[in-house]
């Protein structure tokens, strides 16, 4: 009798409260959210979804402050299985509405032992649209996702083992306290690039500057996600099923500290794929990717624009840095691993390498080792002085250019790479800075990965 009154007082506490998704040609929506108490003390949340696929998300909120309604945290929502945070319904017809549910339990977060039954709780249930997704993306590289719960398999060939998060709380077990993050899944934060208009490049009165860096409109047709940390060596290993850390650890104390290290050992050809029928000038089959990585995932990841790294780089901000800090050595030494701080002594023998992903303050969009640490690769053909006016049929000066990237027919046989690296003086290591001289078959850059932001 007293477990079928709770379950009563439930549902009069838990609304429900269904979110639409964002307008597109088919609206995804939600609608007759219930929530219900089990035995096990775990709670079951319904509802149906109409209209479209979705990627689908759940949060409790509470009546708390002014009768404004207010999350119980995403770092208490870390236990939810079922119908939650992945692409649902890609099979479903929608001739009638898909049925989810999800689970969650809540005595296995900071929740345990709260009675909620006393408190006005509801159950928001948002539908994000697939060209819309939510700020992160979580890719798993270790095996194919299921859910035993559910008894469903979450395999398509929009991503494997991909789970989407609306903020950096939701990540069970904290994004830099789990080691997950560095090992075995691939985390990726929404870059909201669409339309806006920037200046990519240096000003000329910019201290230390290249002249390789013209400063040049450019704008963006679409958001990307890109990856909060570099690629590490463990996460290689995952997507290349080889022993890429075999070898000495030259400069780190044990094999854990190097596996979450930024990888290098990789060319571009060993990334992207080599250029077809030997043509060996620098560029790759037309509309190539990652194809480890997807072949993984099902994923069309890829490496990054010059332009889309410059513009996370920055976050949104003005000058050298790509965080709001002070430009001096101190103030890089805390965004970067430099030629000043990044020297391990093992056994007596000083040695400069990278560090673990991830140690040094985030920029302003929370994404790590923008500079500093290992220099990246991007898609872009290295050129002196980017000539900008003709390379992009004369805009960059009064009209921005869209969407660019140096392909092998405006010219140079060399990559660009990125942010600098952990042997790099501290005030080379800028957002504008461009450095040439990777060569398709060099493995001594690291990167991180991008995809566009929809599915």
């Amino acid at each position: 009798m007293r477990r079928r009154n709770r379950r009563r007082s439930w549902g009069a506490a838990l609304g429900a409260l269904a979110v639409a998704g964002v307008a597109s040609a088919a609206v995804p929506r939600v609608a007759d959210v219930t929530v219900t108490e089990n035995p096990d003390q775990t709670l079951t949340v319904a509802y149906k979804l109409t209209g479209a696929p979705a990627i689908v998300t759940l949060d409790l909120v509470t009546n708390a402050v002014d009768g404004v309604a207010a999350s119980i945290g995403g770092a208490n929502m870390w236990e939810m299985h079922g119908d939650v945070g992945r692409l649902v319904g890609l099979d479903h017809d929608f001739a009638t509405p898909y049925a989810g549910e999800i689970r969650w339990i809540p005595y296995r977060t900071g929740l345990k032992g709260v009675d909620f039954s006393s408190l006005s709780v509801r159950a928001k249930v948002t539908a994000w649209a697939t060209n819309n997704p939510p700020a992160y993306a979580v890719v798993r590289l270790n095996r194919e996702e299921s859910d035993a719960w559910t008894n469903r398999t979450y395999y398509a060939s929009r991503g494997a083992g991909l789970r989407f998060y609306p903020s950096v709380d939701y990540l069970p077990g904290g994004l830099l306290e789990n080691d997950a993050y560095r090992k075995d899944f691939l985390v990726m934060k929404r870059v909201y690039a669409a339309g806006v208009e920037w200046v990519m490049g240096s000003a000329t009165n910019a201290p230390t500057r290249g002249l390789d860096e013209v400063p040049h409109l450019v704008s963006f047709s679409r958001d990307y996600y890109l990856g909060v940390f570099e690629m590490t060596f463990r996460q290689r290993q995952h997507i290349q099923g080889i022993g890429s850390l075999s070898y000495a650890f030259n400069g780190y104390p044990d094999f854990d500290e190097k596996a979450v290290a930024p990888c290098y050992g990789l060319s571009y050809d060993g990334l992207r794929g080599s250029a077809a029928d030997g043509d060996v000038s620098n560029e790759p089959l037309p509309g190539t990717d990652l194809f480890l990585l997807r072949a993984k995932t099902g994923i069309a990841f890829d490496l990054p624009t010059e332009a889309e790294w410059e513009f996370a780089c920055r976050a949104g901000l003005e000058g050298p840095a790509n965080a709001d800090v002070d430009w001096t050595q101190e103030g890089a030494d805390s965004i970067a691993w430099n030629t000043h701080n990044a020297t391990n002594v093992i056994d007596g023998v000083a040695t400069r390498v990278a560090h673990r992903v991830g140690s040094k303050a985030p920029n302003a969009w929370g994404l790590y080792d923008m500079l500093g640490n290992a220099w990246e690769c991007t898609r872009d053909i290295y050129l002196d002085a980017l000539p900008f006016a003709a390379t992009f049929g004369g805009k960059g000066v009064s009209e921005p250019v869209v969407d660019p990237v140096v392909l092998k027919a405006d010219g140079g046989t060399k990559r660009v790479r990125r942010g600098g690296a952990y042997n790099e003086v501290w005030n080379a290591n800028r957002a504008s800075a461009r450095g040439g001289g990777m060569g398709r078959k060099d493995t001594w850059v690291g990167y991180r990965v991008r995809c566009d932001a929809s599915f």
